[in-house]
């Protein structure tokens, strides 16, 4: 069997010319933060997955596997609303198995997930009024 992108002709894409048009995934990961049995989210940590996580308002289980994604995995930690799972864990079953029931039966993680979503959510003023302040206050200053 073989996957075609929507909207291709059949034909393998040519790189340069084809698969950079295409839609590489037909939904966001969002989507499923709207459905009520979604109890917490998996994740690598990497810095999309941790914002989303973060406004989401549900709990995570970060694995973090290289580069930033500890960083940011202990960020959602430390506000409590993730565990953070070594990847040389994963192997562990009882450790991994512990991890999975701490995160569904422990209310805190889903109250601290859903405070600091609610924080993101309801800023004074939006991350893109934000940039617009900013980015008007540099364009002032390289006009002057």
């Amino acid at each position: 069997m073989r996957l075609v992108p929507p909207g291709s002709s059949g034909k393998m894409p040519h790189f340069e010319k084809d698969l950079l048009r295409q839609p590489l995934l037909s939904m966001h990961m969002h989507v499923f933060s709207a459905d009520p049995r979604v109890t917490a989210f998996i994740s690598h940590g990497g810095l999309g997955s941790t914002t989303e996580i973060a406004h989401m308002g549900k709990p995570a289980i970060m694995v973090p596997l290289f580069a930033d994604q500890t960083r940011n995995a202990n960020m959602l930690a430390r506000h409590g609303g993730a565990l953070v799972l070594d990847k040389y864990d994963l192997a562990n079953h009882p450790k991994v198995k512990e991890i999975i029931q701490r995160i569904i039966s422990d209310e805190s993680y889903a109250t601290n997930a859903k405070l600091l979503a609610d924080v993101l959510v309801n800023q004074p003023i939006s991350a893109k009024n934000l940039m617009l302040l900013h980015a008007e206050f540099a364009a002032r200053l390289v006009s002057s």
